[in-house]
């Protein structure tokens, strides 16, 4: 029998790290990942609103572009870069195995560097993905591009 957690190590990294970051389940009434407030599959023509806003407040286009399959199901929107979800990237990375190691490089300040900030790179070593590397001006930009650079890298060794 597949389970839940044997169906997410199918999906991409991006899609996986939406579903741990945001909360989304497996549910059988569906067959497929939910968003917690999703409403249930016996409710007949549930509210659409009820629908947005469950997305919306779990990873999907707060602009309104919500992602429903044509049988109604919600989509799983990918992991897109976002600074204010550093601490769940993090303890999601240190749950991941086969990541042996993350380590921050602080980088040489430039010259038109607002106010001298310091830029940083993260590094990222990974089994078979090995080394990758994201830059940004402070700690949780660096370690966003990294995390994305790492789900590239996935994707190209599946494919």
């Amino acid at each position: 029998m597949t389970t839940p957690s044997d169906l997410a190590k199918q999906l991409n990294l991006k899609t996986q790290l939406a579903i741990a970051l945001s909360g989304w389940q497996w549910r059988e009434d569906w067959q497929c990942w939910c968003p917690p407030g999703w409403p249930s599959r016996e409710v007949i023509n549930p509210p659409y609103l009820d629908k947005l806003h469950a997305l919306q407040r779990h990873g999907a286009d707060p602009r309104g572009r919500a992602g429903v399959d044509d049988r109604g199901r919600p989509v799983i929107p990918e992991y897109r870069y976002d600074p204010e979800v550093t601490e769940a990237l993090w303890q999601w990375l240190h749950a991941q195995p086969g990541i042996q190691s993350i380590r921050f490089i602080p980088l040489p300040i430039l010259p038109d560097s607002p106010g001298g900030t310091r830029p940083w790179r993260c590094e990222i070593v990974a089994g078979t993905a090995g080394k990758v590397s994201g830059e940004g001006d402070g700690h949780r930009e660096a370690l966003c591009y990294a995390v994305l650079a790492l789900a590239k890298t996935q994707a190209a060794l599946v494919a």
